[in-house]
């Protein structure tokens, strides 16, 4: 009787331990189902938001930024700043201000009126241009995303962009320098939209006490992405998958 006892206490914990490790074999399968499809919604996502930046569609640009950014920054202030400038740019006292600490910016009113910036010297309106690195000795030649990045909540995101760059060096002879550098950008995902996160400089010392800005921001609540663990996906990856699931 033990013995019959036993065996069916054996069995039973048997099938439990089968239905336990197939149900995790699922779930699993299941988020990395979901994982990968918020990986191919990001990857587009970043190739249009790449794509707009580098040919000047600044309405598509715009498009893209955090719906907290734009209720404080217009349309025409982020194209008056060449889509580079910090929500709270009009508190921010070290903000482009000249020696006498008065703004050099106009008021909000003139440049929603007229965003186009003109030229300190010559008074001509200067067509807007976006940079990726908003440094006017650098022009981007070429990009190309090289892996996206999502958190395993599916609401957090990265992309990483290699830049291929041109760089005026600040010495007598005219030489350009030619270089790649990794470009990061943060999203997240908001009401089932991918939208960039809102971002601050990234400053670095250097040397001793001196601070250099680095060439990519970082989010202003950075530790959210630091706290967060990601799985990494390729682009060749992510064509292959969805080409395969289409046929």
């Amino acid at each position: 009787m033990k013995k019959i006892n036993l065996l069916i206490i054996s069995m039973f914990l048997f099938v439990f331990l089968l239905f336990s490790v197939n149900a995790h074999i699922a779930m699993s399968s299941e988020g990395k189902d979901r994982l990968f499809k918020e990986a191919l919604t990001l990857y587009k996502t970043d190739s249009q938001y790449s794509d707009a930046r580098f040919k000047n569609q600044w309405k598509t640009i715009y498009s893209f930024q955090h719906p907290n950014y734009k209720k404080a920054i217009s349309f025409e202030e982020f194209q008056y700043f060449d889509g580079h400038v910090l929500s709270n740019y009009r508190e921010d006292k070290t903000f482009q201000r000249n020696t006498s600490g008065v703004p050099v910016y106009p008021s909000l009113k003139d440049i929603k009126r007229d965003p186009r910036r003109k030229d300190p010297f010559l008074g001509i309106p200067l067509p807007p241009t976006y940079r990726f690195i908003p440094n006017p000795m650098i022009r981007v030649t070429k990009y190309k995303i090289e892996k996206v990045y999502v958190g395993d909540s599916g609401t957090l995101g990265k992309v990483a962009v290699r830049l291929k760059i041109n760089e005026d060096l600040p010495i007598r002879a005219p030489i350009k320098a030619r270089r790649d550098t990794l470009y990061i950008d943060h999203w997240e995902k908001i009401d089932g939209k991918w939208v960039l996160a809102i971002t601050k400089p990234h400053l670095r010392h250097i040397s001793g006490s001196a601070l250099q800005i680095t060439e990519h921001p970082v989010p202003v609540d950075a530790s959210r992405w630091s706290a967060a663990h990601f799985t990494e996906f390729k682009p060749e990856e992510l064509n292959s998958i969805s080409q395969r699931k289409l046929k």
